[in-house]
Order: C-alpha cells, then structure tokens, then sequence
C-alpha cells in the first residue's frame, strides 16, 4: 500500500503514481519524468535523489539531456528543499487515510494546493539557485515499478514495516484459524446441549443465544483468514464482503447486549428473589432474546450497507473489502467528502457508545449492587458462586478481548482527524490494530471454555462427561436464594428440590 506523489514545484497540479518494490532496468523514454523534461517543464522531483542512489544509465541519461542534479541545501543536511514539501504532503495525506487510489489521488491534490504559499515560495527560491533535478523512480499504469537502475547499482527500497506487518498478518492468521476451530466445536457443543440435550430455563435460553451470536461469527472466519492470507486481496464478491462484517458486528452487539440481559437478570434475582421467582419465565426470555437479535441486526445493518469492494489503491488486480461511506465514487464534489466523513465519524463513536461504554456502564452497575447485597447475605454468597464466577468470567472475558479493538478504532479516528498526524500514533496503530482485532476475534472461542473450566471443581471435571459438565455449568441458582429469605433453618432441606425446579 505504499505510494509516492510526484510533482512540479509550486502551485501546480499534482501527479500520482503508484510505487511498488523496485525491478529491473526499464527505458527511460516510458517515464512521466522524462516526458515532463522534454515538453519543457523545469521542475520534476523524488522524494530522495542521493548521488549513492544515482544508477550509471540515470547518470548517462542526465548528461545527455543536459540536466543537473539539484544539490542540498547546506541548511538541511537530511531533506533537500521538495523533501520538506512531501513531508508536509505525506503527514497531510496518511492522516485522511485513502482507501483506494482515486480517494488517494485527491487527497494528494487537494493537500497541495493546502500548503502554504510562503512554503512553496521559499522551495521555488532554493529550487532557483541550482539546476532542475531529476525524478527518478516511478510506476506504470499497472501498478509495477519502473526503475533505471541497473543490476549493479540496484537500489532496494524496503517498506520499513513491511517485516512488522507480516509478522502480524502471521499471528492474525494463526488466530483467526485458532478461533474457528475452537469457536465452531465449542459453540456447537454449547448450542447441543442447551438447545437439545437439557431442560429449558432461563438460563439455558440466555447461553443458547450467546453461542448462536459466537457460533455464526466463528463458522464467517475462513473467509477472514482467506482475505489476510491472500494479503487483503477479496475473492468473494460484493454480497459475501457485506454479509461477513455484518456478522463480525452483529456477534458484536447480540454478545454484549446478551450480557447486558444475563447482568440484569442476575442483578433482578439477587434484589428481588420473590419477584424473580415467580415473573422469570422460558418464554419472556425467549421474547427478550428476540428483542435483543432485533436491535443488534438494526445497528449491524448499516455495515451491510457502506460495505464496498474496489481495486487497491496499491495494484488495480488486488480487490479490497473497505467501507464506503459516501456509497459514491465521486471524490471532487465538496458535498460528498464531508458527507463521507461525518458517517466515518458517526459510524465510529455510535460502534463505542452503543457496543461498549453504554452495555458496560449498565453492567457494572448491575455487579455494583450484586456484590453489595451477596456481602450482606453470607449464604446468598454461597449459594450464588458458581453462577455468578461464570458470568463474571465471561463479561470481563468479553470486555478485555472488546477493548483494546474499540480503543484502537477511536486513537485511529483521532490521528486521521488531527491536523498533522502523529507518527507515533501512526506506530501504535500499525501494531495495535491487528493485535486488538485478533482479541476481538478470539473472544467467540473462549466462552465454552470458560463454561467447562468454572462449571465446577477441576477434578470432577475430569471424571464427568462435556454433557454434565455444561449441564452444571448453566443449572439455575436463582431459587436458592429464594429459599434462603424464608427460613435459614428450612433452606437446606429445600435447596435441592427448588435447584431442580423448571424455571
């Protein structure tokens, strides 16, 4: 995805080529740079035109034509005076982050013709004191590079995270490929037994939809692990680029607002047991389930909608899956542009308001007054253990895997909208953002884990079957606390005979 923009000093329009890894000699009359000399025109620049970089047929070429390498300027020993203009440029462009090359060519003009006129004089009054110079790498229509460097003098550019990004793009994939397999087996095994295998309750209703939500997002992976393995190229097609983000943040939202309801609920039964006891029911679970996919598939719908294919702006045969805001290729008109951004912005901070502070606000709150009560009621604490490190499990589960992914979307959202945009945050998005999404990703293959590994001691674990182990894993603790608050010295004798009750 690199590119380089190369154009004439001063206040003239910009032109764009796309930069790969270097090849081999090439004849210089197909260069831009070459073409641009002869009609005339003086000034035509690289971002880096070190002699050290300088190939013999470049050097036979300029002597021929009669054209001079600019020499540094003595204030600047490391940018020649373009160098400070395609710095500006550069930071400029990064920070509105083009998502194919006609968004990236108009960035690149519009942020020249954004620069400061003071600036462009004082390079033009440089540029003055010595020759033209020359431009010495570009590409061709196809995207591969055009270079007259010969093999013994070959210059090889290197991406500086080129090696970082493929190692990433190497742990994304083991991941994601760690998350199907894991996510599909367990997920199923959760949907078997809730679904089939056990006796409807409550609780069995609000674990069965929570495996749903994981089960279909881990069963969408394989078409993850193509795209990155492919290296971002998409061969699905426009429909399936839409329906595999709808189902990542579909999960997204049915997960935690399941959690949102499964806090409540909890929250509810240790409140108000009687009440608890005798309004919770299989069926207004099953309708607030319902509820809960509605408002998720309401809020993932418009991903289905921005969710767009198109050539990379690195290389016309690689097809990217990206969002388009503007749901238009039109890139000039001023109207558009603004329009594409204030969706990416409401897109952005209605993802982290209505899919992590507000779900977690109100969870936190709900584990407030749960932890407040179980510390008055010493037997209520006891009696609501196991359900309750089950669900705690699975929140902060949720929440450490959910986090860092929204924390790195709105530093991305920040660094693009600055003015100029840090490179450091530049850093820390380059390395954070595959990282936060693998976490994200792995979060729909923990939850059966966290069901076998908390549902009771370890060694009965070992001894008893999956089927019991998740049996005991979702059984109903609400009752217990119910019959608690009747007599302490009654609670015994019922515990069992209610624990087994049909909610």
């Amino acid at each position: 995805m690199m590119k380089e923009s190369w154009t004439q000093a001063g206040q003239t329009p910009v032109l764009l080529f796309q930069r790969t890894h270097p090849r081999r000699t090439c004849a210089y009359r197909k260069l831009q740079s070459a073409l641009d000399l002869r009609l005339g025109r003086r000034f035509i620049f690289q971002q880096d035109n070190d002699t050290k970089h300088t190939a013999k047929i470049t050097k036979k070429w300029l002597w021929d034509n009669s054209v001079n390498v600019l020499e540094w300027p003595s204030q600047s020993p490391d940018l020649n005076p373009i160098e400070h203009l395609w710095r500006d440029l550069k930071i400029a462009v990064h920070r509105r982050c083009p998502s194919n090359l006609m968004e990236l060519e108009r960035f690149c003009k519009e942020e020249w013709e954004k620069l400061p006129r003071n600036s462009c004089k004082t390079t033009m009054m440089e540029l003055m004191t010595a020759a033209p110079f020359y431009h010495l790498n570009t590409s061709d229509a196809t995207g591969r590079n055009i270079s007259l460097y010969e093999d013994d003098d070959e210059y090889d550019y290197k991406d500086e995270h080129a090696e970082l990004r493929q190692s990433l793009n190497i742990m994304s994939l083991i991941v994601y490929c760690l998350a199907f397999v894991l996510g599909v087996l367990g997920n199923g095994v959760v949907i078997w037994v809730t679904g089939f295998k056990m006796k409807k309750t409550v609780n069995t209703v609000w674990f069965l939809n929570l495996a749903v939500a994981d089960f279909l997002f881990t069963a969408f992976l394989p078409l993850s692990v193509t795209y990155t393995a492919l290296d971002f190229h998409w061969p699905f097609g426009k429909f399936m680029c839409k329906l595999n983000t709808t189902i990542s943040f579909l999960n997204l939202y049915a997960s935690v607002y399941i959690l949102v309801v499964i806090s409540v609920d909890r929250c509810v039964s240790v409140v108000w047991p009687v009440w608890a006891q005798n309004y919770r029911s299989v069926r207004k679970a099953s309708f607030v389930s319902l509820g809960v996919w509605v408002v998720a598939l309401i809020l993932s719908t418009p991903y289905f909608i921005f969710r767009d294919t198109g050539p990379s702006y690195n290389d016309n045969d690689v097809i990217n899956c990206f969002n388009n805001f503007a749901l238009s290729d039109d890139y000039e008109n001023e109207s558009v542009i603004q329009l594409r951004l204030f969706r990416h912005k409401a897109m952005t901070i209605t993802r982290f308001l209505l899919g992590f502070v507000v779900p977690f606000t109100v969870i936190v709150s709900c584990y407030a007054v749960i932890i407040h009560h179980i510390r008055r009621n010493r037997t209520l604490a006891s009696h609501s253990r196991r359900s309750f490190k089950i669900i705690a499990a699975v929140i902060t589960a949720f929440f450490l895997c959910w986090a860092p992914y929204h924390i790195m979307v709105l530093i991305e959202l920040v660094n693009h909208m600055e003015d100029h945009a840090s490179e450091i945050l530049g850093h820390v998005i380059t390395i954070g953002v595959p990282i936060a999404t693998s976490l994200a990703f792995l979060n729909s293959c923990l939850n059966p884990l966290l069901y076998v590994f908390m549902g009771q001691d370890f060694k009965d674990k070992v001894r008893k079957s999956i089927l019991n182990v998740l049996e005991t894993a979702f059984q109903e603790e609400v009752s217990r606390s119910y019959t608690y608050t009747n007599s302490m010295v009654t609670s015994r004798s019922k515990e069992k005979s209610v624990s087994d009750a049909e909610v």
